[in-house]
């Protein structure tokens, strides 16, 4: 899995995005309403998006009680949603999905 820790020389990306979505609203709370998606950037994007990103959209709507979820996604994560999106198991079930620092590639 992509989490690397290397104490005080980096911040993992979607570390820094969840403390900057807490500093907005503190109700942000991971496992309630921000729910992290460390992936293994080794696997086909497709078999990825199904095992890392799919599940956590699943949690997510059950503990909101929705059928959509928001997907903030940086770098690798852009191309996870992206590919889940394209998938054929996509269930229309995001509103929206900001990428930062997405990198683009032809699928």
């Amino acid at each position: 899995m992509h989490d690397p820790d290397l104490g005080f020389l980096l911040h993992v990306g979607w570390r820094n995005r969840i403390k900057a979505l807490q500093d907005l609203d503190p109700n942000y709370q991971v496992g309630c309403t921000i729910f992290p998606v460390p992936n293994d950037w080794r696997m086909d994007l497709d078999q990825a998006a199904q095992r890392y990103l799919e599940p956590k959209i699943i949690k997510a709507k059950s503990k909101a009680g929705t059928n959509k979820v928001n997907v903030i996604a940086h770098s690798m994560g852009g191309l996870l949603t992206r590919a889940h999106i394209q998938g054929d198991r996509y269930n229309n079930d995001m509103t929206s999905s900001p990428w930062w620092e997405r990198p683009t590639t032809e699928r």
